[in-house]
């Protein structure tokens, strides 16, 4: 397992560096429901997602700020 989270923290990096070419924005998501996720993404039965990583356009113009 330790060898498969070093793999996902290169590929989240490469993913970081690729996306700031681009001109897009992306955050790592650490914290969320496996399942939920799990399900929402139809992965086959003992398979669990371990990493998130939204990619997309900045808001330039916020309505509000958080």
């Amino acid at each position: 397992m330790k060898e498969r989270l070093v793999d996902i923290e290169t590929v989240g990096q490469n993913i970081y560096l690729q996306c700031e070419a681009l001109g897009l924005v992306n955050v790592a998501i650490g914290a969320f429901y496996d399942d939920e996720v799990a399900r929402v993404l139809s992965l086959p039965d003992g398979h669990k997602p371990i990493y998130v990583m939204p990619e997309g356009m900045e808001n330039s113009n916020p309505e509000h700020e958080n």
